[in-house]
């Protein structure tokens, strides 16, 4: 593989990584009720119940398993 195969490459993982992550993160967003029905009717709300869920989900990471 040459220099410019090798480039096409990386180029092409991390063009297919950043999707996928943004993808896999709004299916386990859509996992907390209240943003899945969309319950609330201003939008204000919802940004803010949507970023509750997402700090939960990103701490859920720092959690200790022991």
């Amino acid at each position: 593989m040459n220099a410019g195969q090798c480039r096409a490459v990386s180029i092409a993982l991390i063009l297919y990584r950043e999707p996928n992550l943004i993808e896999r993160f709004f299916s386990k967003l859509k996992h907390f009720r209240r943003v899945a029905t969309r319950y609330d009717n201003l939008v204000a709300n919802l940004l803010a119940v949507v970023k509750l869920a997402s700090m939960r989900l990103g701490l859920r990471a720092y959690e200790s398993t022991t």
